[in-house]
């Protein structure tokens, strides 16, 4: 498939000036490829904001909006090296076609956040089990970040 350098995290929010400068240094110092955020707790991003925690490489972003203080994800990507398209946003998730561009190489990527109220788990789990029927179809892998 190629080299592929992903970083996954559940980064607890980002609403802090202190917590998008530690993202941002630690995204610096491995690299990816690709960036996948969880809880970012963000209701918008936009690309001076992203910057804020991303930094200069990473300006290719799709991201899915908190509900108020809660979820938030956010999939950036090094533009030179990774072509993403065709985002799907669902209530806990957010999935793209990846294309590598030194291999020619696609995968899809879902990133996600899940529900804490026990209530909403089934709504979640059922939304995750209805991604795999359409990604088969096209003959794509199926993988989920959590």
């Amino acid at each position: 498939m190629g080299d592929i350098k992903l970083i996954n995290w559940n980064v607890r929010g980002l609403n802090c000036a202190a917590r998008r400068e530690a993202v941002k240094i630690l995204i610096q110092q491995a690299g990816p490829n690709i960036v996948c955020l969880q809880e970012t707790k963000l209701d918008t991003v936009d690309s001076f904001l992203a910057s804020e925690f991303l930094g200069p490489i990473y300006t290719s972003f799709e991201y899915l909006v908190a509900d108020c203080t809660r979820g938030g994800i956010l999939v950036a990507w090094d533009p030179r090296l990774v072509h993403a398209e065709t985002p799907t946003r669902q209530r806990f998730s957010i999935s793209l076609r990846i294309t590598l561009k030194l291999s020619n190489t696609s995968f899809l990527l879902t990133s996600v956040y899940g529900p804490t109220d026990d209530g909403q788990k089934a709504c979640f789990l059922n939304e995750l089990t209805g991604c795999q029927p359409a990604w088969e179809q096209h003959g794509y892998a199926w993988g989920i970040s959590i």
